[in-house]
C-alpha cells in the first residue's frame, strides 16, 4: 500500500511541476523558461566561441520575438549542447513540459508516438554518399556489387536508420553500416576511409564538402528520402501549440522574409532551394 501511494504522489508531483511549467500557466503568468536540449550539428545548432548560433537558433529567437509581441509572454532559452542525439532524443522523451528539442529531429510516425511536434521548418533530405574511389551505380545489379565489401556511417537512431531499411527492401542490397553517434563521428569515418559510405543528412554533405579537398559523390541511382525537420517536445508538453501558432498563422513563417534571411545567414544559394520550405 505504501508503495503504491508512493507511487501517486510521485505522478502527482510530476503533474503538478508539468503544469507550471506549461504554455498554458505562462499564458497567466506571462513568462516562462524554455531548456532548449540542442544536438550540436552545424549549421542547424553549434558553439562559436561562448555563443551558440545557427538556424534552429535563430528561429527560436524569432519565436521569443513573437510570443512576446503577440501574446505579451517573456520567453526565457536555457540552450544546453548534446554530442549524442540518442541522448537528446531520450533526454526530450522523458524531460519535464517546458523542454524543446532542436536536434535536426525528422518527424516521423513512429517519433510522433513518443513526442509531440511543432510543424516543420525545414526540408531534410537523406542521401547516400561515398568516396571517389567507389564506382558510380547505376543499376541494382552495380549497386549490390560495387558495396558487396563495403562498411558504411550513418547516425545511430536516426531517420537515417528507416532510410538503409528502404535501399535494403527496395534494391535487394544488404549495406553492412556502423552506427555512430553524431555526424561529426560518421563524417571522421568517411574522411579516415574507416568507412568508404555513408548516409547524411544533404545539408551536412554540403557543409562537409564546402572544406573537402578529397572527392566525394551522391549516389543518383539510390532515391533520396525527403521529410522535415521540427521542434520536439515531451506528451505531456503543450508547447507545440505556440511554436504552430507560430509556424502557421497567416502564410507562417516560413513565407516571411525573416525565415529566408536566417536561410541565407548560414546557407549558401545551392543548398537552399532544397531545403526550404514553400
Amino acid at each position: 500500500m505504501k508503495i503504491k501511494l508512493l507511487g501517486i504522489a510521485l505522478l502527482l508531483m510530476t503533474a503538478s511541476v508539468s503544469a507550471q511549467n506549461s504554455y498554458a500557466k505562462a499564458k497567466e503568468t506571462k513568462t516562462a523558461k524554455l531548456n532548449v536540449a540542442y544536438f550540436s550539428n552545424y549549421p542547424m545548432a553549434y558553439t562559436d566561441g561562448k555563443a551558440v548560433k545557427g538556424i534552429e537558433v535563430d528561429i527560436l529567437q524569432s519565436f521569443t520575438n513573437w510570443i512576446a509581441e503577440n501574446r505579451g509572454i517573456k520567453v526565457e532559452l536555457n540552450l544546453q549542447s548534446y554530442s549524442n542525439f540518442s541522448e537528446m532524443i531520450e533526454l526530450v522523451k522523458k524531460g519535464e513540459s517546458n523542454i524543446v528539442g532542436a536536434g535536426s529531429i525528422a518527424i516521423t510516425d513512429d517519433r510522433k508516438q513518443k513526442l509531440n511536434f511543432s510543424a516543420p521548418y525545414l526540408r531534410n533530405t537523406s542521401i547516400l554518399v561515398s568516396n571517389g574511389k567507389l564506382k558510380t551505380a547505376n543499376s541494382k545489379e552495380e549497386l549490390k556489387t560495387i558495396f558487396a565489401d563495403q562498411k558504411g556511417a550513418a547516425v545511430k537512431n536516426s531517420v537515417h536508420s528507416l532510410y538503409i531499411e528502404k535501399v535494403a527492401t527496395d534494391y535487394g542490397v544488404e549495406l553492412d553500416v556502423n552506427y555512430f553517434k553524431n555526424t561529426d563521428e560518421v563524417l571522421k569515418a568517411l574522411r579516415a576511409g574507416d568507412a568508404s559510405f555513408a548516409f547524411l543528412d544533404v545539408l551536412s554533405f554540403w557543409n562537409f564538402m564546402k572544406n573537402s579537398k578529397e572527392f566525394y559523390k551522391i549516389q543518383k541511382f539510390v532515391d533520396t528520402e525527403d521529410d522535415y525537420f521540427g521542434f520536439a517536445f515531451p506528451k505531456n508538453s503543450d508547447w507545440n501549440e505556440p511554436f504552430n501558432e507560430f509556424f502557421e498563422t497567416g502564410f507562417g513563417f516560413t513565407a516571411t522574409k525573416e525565415y529566408q534571411k536566417i536561410l541565407e545567414k548560414y546557407l549558401g544559394y545551392e543548398i537552399i532551394e532544397k531545403v526550404e520550405l514553400d
